[in-house]
């Protein structure tokens, strides 16, 4: 055989089989899959949550005090929406960069449209402990590492994955974590305007 003909097909093969393993090893999760799907018809939305926690901390609420000390954060990549648009839900995902903390921080977030603006107020905080993730516990986790600890524990209640594997929303437990725990302890939710609560804070102080 030729030997410039012998070495093509030595390359073929050689390369064929590369990509017969990168294809094997290639996965993409189902959350990645939802957030590649979604993400542009929420963006804008995440970027008014962004500008509203950014607003708090100018305001110096107490209420946030906790998240911009000491803290790196962001809004994570998944918005869970209801069947009718009116409410969502997501994370707020939090580093501690001190050298004496061993955990880090997933504050969920509730938001609700009333006469067509999104008022977002924060919902329970999740401990993540370093110890359960990685090896080193003073070295904070990354942005990427909180982000499938929201989605595979915080948000897990809401956003489930079918046989297809496939991320659908569990909208009966939505309604449930809206209205039978979350409005049980803040029944005048509805009524509360974020950014007037944020403007009263500033000025009463």
């Amino acid at each position: 055989m030729n030997s410039n003909l012998y070495n093509i097909l030595v390359f073929l093969g050689i390369f064929l089989g590369l990509c017969s393993c990168n294809q094997s090893k290639v996965y993409i999760s189902p959350y990645d899959t939802y957030v590649e799907a979604n993400f542009k018809n929420y963006h804008d939305i995440r970027s008014a949550l962004h500008d509203t926690l950014h607003q708090w901390k100018s305001d110096s609420l107490e209420i946030v005090s906790h998240i911009f000390f000491d803290n790196e954060w962001q809004v994570d990549s998944i918005l869970l929406f209801h069947e009718d648009s009116t409410r969502l839900y997501t994370t707020l995902n939090q580093k501690q960069i001190s050298i004496i903390n061993t955990t880090d921080f997933i504050n969920g977030i509730i938001g609700i449209k009333k006469y067509d603006r999104w008022h977002f107020h924060l919902g329970s905080n999740t401990y993540v402990t370093r110890s359960s993730y990685q090896d080193s516990i003073y070295s904070p986790m990354t942005f990427e590492e909180l982000s499938y600890v929201s989605h595979t524990k915080v948000m897990s209640r809401l956003l489930k994955i079918n046989k297809a594997g496939h991320c659908i929303i569990d909208y009966d437990e939505m309604d449930n974590y809206f209205y039978k725990a979350y409005k049980q302890s803040y029944p005048n939710i509805d009524k509360i305007d974020s950014l007037i609560l944020s403007r009263i804070a500033k000025y009463r102080k």
